[in-house]
C-alpha cells in the first residue's frame, strides 16, 4: 500500500502532506536551550566585570552566589560549564 502510494506521488511530483522529515528530538532542543542560557548568562557575567552590565546583577548573584565566591571564580565556573555542556552535545 504504501509503496504504491509513493509511486504515484513520485510519477506526479506532489509531496505528501505528512513528508517523513526528521525533526529535531526535543533532547536536544533542552540541550541546545541550555547551551544558550549559560552563554547569556557568561556574556553577563563578562560584562559585569568590565564594569557595563546595570541590570540583572541580583539574578546572577542569586544564581551564582558571586557574593561567597567572587565575581572572577564564578565567571571561570560558567566558562567550564559552557565548555562541559558543550562538548556533552558534541558526542
Amino acid at each position: 500500500m504504501y509503496a504504491g502510494a509513493r509511486l504515484v506521488t513520485e510519477k506526479l511530483n506532489v509531496k505528501p502532506k505528512g513528508s517523513h522529515m526528521q525533526k529535531v528530538p526535543p533532547w536536544k532542543k533542552r540541550h541546545e536551550k541550555q547551551i544558550k542560557e549559560v552563554r547569556a548568562n557568561l556574556s553577563k557575567l563578562q560584562e559585569w566585570q568590565k564594569g557595563s552590565l546595570k541590570k540583572k546583577k541580583d539574578q546572577l548573584n542569586i544564581l551564582y552566589k558571586i557574593n561567597q565566591k567572587g565575581l572572577s571564580v564564578a565567571t571561570e565556573e560558567v566558562r567550564q560549564r559552557l565548555v562541559a555542556v558543550s562538548k556533552a552535545s558534541a558526542v
